[in-house]
């Protein structure tokens, strides 16, 4: 789905985009943050999201094959939670809070986008 719109959205790879930090870039490339609640909808539409093939979760950094949703960070304190990510471990879908840093091949989901 790299790349492709769905309804409104558009995955993208940090490397791909080619900006740090990658939020406050994100207009440049005529992408929009998603509001906070649209994670919910993208994984209970998002079915066909491909299978992690690492399960290992790592303290601090996005998990392997994991799709960050880009939304506004609602509480700066670093121990809250900064928004939401969508991951498919053994058909398992996943929605988790994430506080991480993020690396180049880490892949995020904005509105629109060229």
């Amino acid at each position: 789905m790299e790349g492709k719109r769905g309804s409104e959205c558009l995955l993208k790879s940090v490397s791909n985009i080619d900006f740090n930090p990658i939020f406050q870039k994100a207009e440049s490339i005529s992408c929009q943050l998603c509001p906070l609640e649209l994670a919910v909808y993208l994984r209970l539409q998002w079915q066909g999201q491909e299978k992690s093939t690492n399960n290992i979760l790592h303290k601090h950094e996005a998990p392997q094959d994991a799709v960050t949703v880009a939304s506004p960070v609602i509480d700066p304190d670093p121990n809250h939670p900064k928004g939401f990510y969508l991951r498919n471990i053994d058909g398992q879908l996943w929605l988790r809070g994430y506080i991480c840093v993020f690396h180049p091949e880490d892949r995020f989901a904005f509105i629109g986008g060229k």
